[in-house]
């Protein structure tokens, strides 16, 4: 599945985001960032982020989703003044991957063109 939109950035990052992991409400979604329905399971995710006057964000990394993903800016859906959020603790303000969120830094704000390409690669796994 491909994917391709603009996302506006605030706080110098693209993030793809389990909804369901981290408890993201739609309600928080604006016109900065997107929802993307896909079937539950992990995905191997292709990146790819021009930057303007700078290197492009071209990347690989695995994701695991219960199947609604959040493309932008993360800082517009985490609780940003609890340190604990866990969106903002597992990803260290947005600096690193964690399981459920591929983060890209983008050094700058603005509008960004995001390209995503998704492959299946595993179905879901039940926990009792």
């Amino acid at each position: 599945m491909k994917w391709e939109g603009r996302c506006g950035v605030d706080a110098g990052n693209i993030g793809i985001f389990d909804m369901d992991k981290f408890k993201i409400k739609e309600d928080r979604i604006n016109h900065c960032g997107h929802k993307l329905e896909v079937d539950p399971g992990v995905y191997d995710v292709k990146v790819h982020i021009p930057i303007p006057g700078d290197a492009d964000i071209k990347r690989n990394a695995k994701l695991k989703t219960g199947g609604n993903l959040y493309i932008g800016d993360g800082c517009y859906v985490a609780d940003v003044d609890n340190d604990n959020d866990p969106m903002i603790k597992d990803t260290n303000w947005f600096s690193k991957d964690a399981d459920g969120a591929i983060c890209n830094t983008t050094a700058a704000d603005g509008g960004f063109f995001v390209a995503l390409e998704l492959t299946k690669v595993k179905e879901p796994t039940c926990h009792t």
